[in-house]
């Protein structure tokens, strides 16, 4: 009983780890010219992560995700 439900917490975990990677995947690659629509994109798909998951270490997955991102946002806009 104990390995089944450290196995479900497991796959759940991976699951969240995948998402977020995902998150990040797709968005770090977009170009920031016209910043508005991605980042409602952006916000759009982490609220939907985050409802998905429901949980305290997807909100804080998914809130460092956003933040590298706009961290990287940020630097490549300075950058022009």
């Amino acid at each position: 009983m104990v390995i089944k439900k450290l196995l479900k917490d497991l796959k759940e975990v991976n699951a969240i780890f995948n998402d977020c990677y995902k998150l990040y995947k797709k968005y770090a690659a977009m170009d920031s010219g016209n910043i508005v629509p991605v980042l409602e994109s952006l916000m759009s798909e982490a609220d939907d992560l985050s409802k998905k998951h429901d949980c305290k270490i997807a909100n804080e997955i998914i809130v460092a995700v956003v933040n590298e991102l706009d961290r990287g946002y940020t630097k490549r806009s300075k950058e022009r």
